[in-house]
Order: C-alpha cells, then sequence, then structure tokens
C-alpha cells in the first residue's frame, strides 16, 4: 500500500472538500446553610421512567470476539488501516503503562476476551478457563506450541512474569490483585486470591501477554517502542503522531490465519484529515467522537456501522465538586436543583445533532448489570429549579466553571446554554488528559467528560474513575460521598452472585444521581464507527478488535 505519511500531502489538498461545523467567571459564595450529604427537604422522587429505547441491530458479522467459526468468504490479500487522534500517552508495553488494543492488537494477544454481546469468556492464548471461586482460584490452561515473534515460547511461567509485571507497576487491581500464581507445569496457572473475586475469571481479559525475552534483551524503553507478542502480525515501524505498521506473521499460531497483508494504525488528530483519508480508501475503519464531524460523514453518503452494546457507548456524563465549602454545588439543593431539575436532557439529547442517541442519566444503559430503568425518566421542571435556587439562596444564579478536554467541547457549549436558562454564568476552561484540575479534588465547578460503557459498572467504571475512597488520581477525588455509598461498594464488590453485584450497583447509580446527585449521565451514543463496505469481521463494529480474521474483498 501507499504508505499514509507519503500522502498526507495530497489528503491535505482534499481536505477542502469537507466543511466542519463548529459549533465566566468567578465562583460565588455559597449563601445556603444546607450540608453538602444532607438531604433538602424537597428531596427528590424517583420517577417512573418512559419506556427504554430500542437498541439497534447488531451487525450481521462473525465477528463477535469467537473466532472459531470463520466466515467461508473470506479470502487472502490486502491491508487493514484504522484511525487514532493521539499517539499511544504511556508506550506500547501495556503491562508497564495500560495501552489499547487499537494500538497493538495487531502483535499482542490477550489470555481472553469478553463477548460484547454476553460478557462471556472467550478464549484466545488461554485453551480454558476454569474457575473454583469458592477457593478463591483460578486455573487456565494455555495452547501449547505458541511462539513469540522473537522465537521464544509463551509457557505459564511467562504469562506469570507478565501478570506480576502489572501488579508491579500499579495495574494489579485490573487482574483483582491475585496472592499468588503458580505453575505446576509449562502451561497450566493457577491463580489464588486473597479473597472471593466474583469476577476473578473474567478480569483476565485484562491480561496482555508480551514476550519476557524482548524485556531481558532490550529492557523497557525499548520494549515501549517495539511490541513483540504472538498475534497474527508482526511490529514494523512506529513514527510518533503518524503511524504504526505492521506486517502478516506467517508463523501465526492459529493455522490458515491472518487474511491480511498489512495492519496500519493512522495517527493524526485533523478530522478533516481522517475524513479525506477514508474517502480515498486510505482508512478503512474510523472512529469519530465529535457528532458533528459524524453527520458529515453521513451527509457525504457513509453509514455508521456500530452495534449499540456496552461496548460502543459513549455517556457524555456531567460531574461536579461538592467538596468545596462555599461553593455553590456544594449545597446538595443546588446540585439537585441544577442536575435533576433545571436541565432538559431530551432537548440537549436532540442538540448534540446526531439521531443516533438516546437520553439517560447513568452511566450504563439498557442490558448493562446495573442498568435500572427506574432511574431514568424526564424530571425536568425549571420553575421547580428556580424555586429550589431561591431557596438556596441563589435567585438570580451563580458564576461557576465548565472543565472540558477536546472531545467533549460541544457538550459542554450544550450545558453551558441550559445553565444560562437558570441564571447560571458557566465559562467553559478547555483542559487536557494530564490537566490535575480534574482529579485533585480542590477545583470547583462543573466537569463535562465522556466514558465507554461496560457490562458491568461497578468493577469498571466505578472503580475506575468513582470508587468511594480514591488512592490514586481519579475523578472521584472530587466527590464527598455518603457513608452509605463506600458500604453498598464494598458490598457489591464482595458479591457472592452477579444478581447481588446488580443489586448494590443499582444502589450506586441511584445515590450518585439523586441521593448525592453529584453525576448524571445526561444522554449517550453508540461510538460513530466508519467502516470501508469491502472490510469484513474486523469487530470494529463492537469496539473490539479482531485483527486475525479481519478481511478485504478484492476492490
Amino acid at each position: 500500500m501507499k504508505k499514509l505519511h507519503r500522502i498526507i500531502p495530497i489528503l491535505l489538498a482534499l481536505v477542502m472538500v469537507f466543511s466542519l461545523c463548529a459549533c465566566g467567571g468567578k465562583t460565588e459564595p455559597a449563601k445556603s446553610d444546607t450540608p453538602a450529604t444532607q438531604a433538602p427537604k424537597d428531596n427528590p422522587v424517583v420517577p417512573t421512567p418512559e419506556p427504554a429505547p430500542e437498541p439497534t441491530e447488531a451487525p450481521k458479522s462473525a465477528a463477535t470476539n469467537d473466532t472459531s467459526n470463520r466466515n467461508p468468504d473470506a479470502v487472502y490479500g490486502g491491508f487493514f488501516t484504522n484511525n487514532r487522534a493521539v499517539s499511544p500517552a504511556g508506550g506500547m508495553f501495556g503491562i508497564y503503562r495500560s495501552c489499547g488494543d487499537v494500538y497493538v492488537a495487531p502483535a499482542i494477544e490477550r489470555l481472553i476476551r469478553l463477548d460484547p454481546l454476553t460478557n462471556e469468556i472467550v478464549p484466545l492464548l488461554a485453551e480454558s478457563v476454569e474457575a473454583d471461586l469458592p477457593n478463591n482460584k483460578v486455573t487456565v490452561k494455555l495452547h501449547q506450541g505458541v511462539k513469540f515473534h522473537d522465537g521464544s515460547d509463551m509457557t505459564a511461567e511467562v504469562v506469570k512474569w507478565n501478570m506480576e509485571f502489572m501488579m508491579e507497576n500499579g495495574q494489579g487491581a485490573t487482574i483483582r490483585n491475585p496472592s499468588k500464581i503458580e505453575c505446576p507445569d509449562d502451561y497450566t496457572l493457577v491463580i489464588t486470591y486473597p479473597q472471593f473475586t466474583l469476577d476473578a475469571p473474567e478480569s483476565l481479559s485484562a491480561v496482555q501477554v508480551y514476550s519476557k525475552k524482548a524485556y531481558d534483551d532490550h529492557g523497557l524503553e525499548w520494549c515501549q517502542q517495539n511490541p513483540v507478542g504472538t498475534g497474527p502480525f508482526i511490529f514494523k515501524n512506529y513514527t510518533p503522531d503518524q503511524s504504526i505498521d505492521y506486517v502478516r506473521n506467517d508463523n501465526y499460531w492459529q493455522e490458515g490465519l491472518p487474511y491480511l497483508d498489512e495492519w496500519h494504525c493512522f495517527i493524526t488528530n485533523d478530522q478533516q484529515l481522517q475524513m479525506s483519508a477514508f474517502a480515498t480508501g486510505e482508512i478503512t475503519c474510523m472512529n469519530l467522537g465529535n457528532p458533528l464531524v459524524a453527520n458529515q460523514m453521513v451527509k457525504q453518503g457513509y453509514a455508521v456501522k456500530t452495534a449499540d452494546v456496552h461496548s460502543t457507548r459513549a455517556f457524555w456524563t456531567c460531574f461536579v465538586n461538592n467538596k468545596i465549602d462555599g461553593d455553590p454545588w456544594h449545597d446538595l439543593k443546588v446540585r439537585q436543583a441544577v442536575l435533576l431539575y433545571g436541565l432538559d436532557y431530551e432537548a440537549m439529547t436532540k442538540n448534540m445533532g446526531y439521531p443516533v442517541e438516546w437520553t439517560t442519566k447513568q452511566i450504563n444503559g439498557t442490558g448493562a448489570l446495573c442498568y435500572d430503568p427506574s432511574l431514568d425518566g424526564n424530571t425536568c421542571d425549571l420553575e421547580k429549579a428556580k424555586a429550589m435556587l431561591a431557596e438556596a439562596g441563589y435567585p438570580d444564579g451563580f458564576k461557576t466553571n465548565i472543565y472540558a478536554q477536546n472531545s467533549t467541547q460541544f457538550a459542554a457549549t450544550i450545558y453551558q446554554a441550559e445553565l444560562k436558562k437558570l441564571g447560571i454564568d458557566a465559562e467553559i476552561i478547555t483542559i487536557s488528559s494530564a490537566d490535575d484540575r480534574q482529579y485533585d479534588g480542590a477545583t470547583p465547578g462543573m466537569f463535562i467528560m465522556y466514558f465507554i460503557g461496560a457490562y458491568d459498572a461497578v468493577s469498571s467504571l466505578v472503580t475506575r474513575y468513582f470508587p468511594p475512597d480514591p488512592q490514586t488520581k481519579c475523578y472521584g477525588q472530587l466527590f464527598e460521598h455518603l457513608p452509605e455509598y463506600g458500604e453498598a461498594y464494598q458490598k457489591a464488590m464482595d458479591a457472592k452472585s452477579w444478581e447481588e453485584r446488580a443489586q448494590y450497583g443499582k444502589r450506586l447509580m441511584q445515590m450518585l444521581i439523586y441521593d448525592e446527585c453529584v453525576l448524571v449521565g445526561g444522554f449517550y451514543n453508540c461510538a460513530f464507527h466508519f467502516i470501508q463496505d469491502y472490510a469484513h469481521d474486523s469487530g470494529f463494529e463492537y469496539n473490539t478488535y479482531l485483527p486475525e480474521v479481519t478481511w478485504v474483498e478484492k476492490h
């Protein structure tokens, strides 16, 4: 194929074909004596929900993370190129600093995958996973005869090293911090956990398997730029902010695979350039986070090819810092007035400008473990909101800041316009993902972020972003919780069944949205994936990555 960095000047010339539509002040002191965690007399009633939106039909595809049933129409040859806006921030050595599959999946494989439709385990490098949860153990049998790209063997000891490396570098929680990993033979791991861990088997989907020999021979810095794994493609080249290139692994352990000759990741934050590259066929699959740009693509005649499943849902979430004494958001009545009654989320959803969107107050959608339809429903009542603000001492509103990253700027303008109806003057401040103001708990204001959904919000979104007693930088540093929040979280994590976890997970959602009123999901859309019609079985429509079975028609 023509290398992307060679055609960028051509693509820049094509940018003119496309048009991209784009769509303050200091904080006043609080005037109410209502404590942050004391419910006002007019405590909100959880509404009776309207019918939940019907999910879109999942695309017909052989690629649902189970690649055992291969598409009989698949052909060999060709290339596949996906896009990303930025280079991998922590490098490509995922067991040291988390690195998404979108960058390394062609070369680096995981022990297991989770089916995006059912959340069931689909073995990959693991041949089988057997759970003995009452005894806090999981036994993993590995495929035999699998080799890394450097010729070394993939054995139980190597997988153990990968898991221990994760724990030594701050990623132990993602694999539930096992207390012991034993290797009774070359292809068996017995993993012991310090306590009952309901999702211990599923957590193994976080284990990316890298070559220990490559690390021993070359060291950490080299490995961060040169991923060596067992995958269907071999790493060839990485040019920061430009591309990551892979070539076919002719000795791949799954016989007859892969189908493609090359795999590329095209890196640019210029969405006009991405659109042009898709139009010329240089990008095979394009992922867009901006609804306006996605709408431009639809107007150009391209279809969004995304299933409405947990792994594709992007929740445009609003949350506020309730920890700052004297700040309006410290007052529960203010938060409930604004977040529950003052914002018309249905209108805001429409204003996002793209039809494939749904309104919700939660950070998980229909079909997810902790989704509770009784928590949704339209509670907007502008007059009630203004009355509650007046009771709290803000009859004329107040000034605040809205903090948003580039990816959520458009959503922030929609929140800004809604707040203005309440007399709230909100200044939008752009921050990067590294800006400590969103993590330090000392910055007053509103924050607009989006999160990709998950089947189990407790072990994923809540644990990662909103734990009751955060020990690391995360959005949870902004919240002062009721004691019951921590109790419900612990009961959810200690649950002996998925039904029990769902029970306490739903209670956590109710507390975040209504009782504490620090967070509202607002609305969500499915990730905007545009895939060339001649490309098949990549898994991108589910926000997953299946490079070994991806194939393209002759075109």
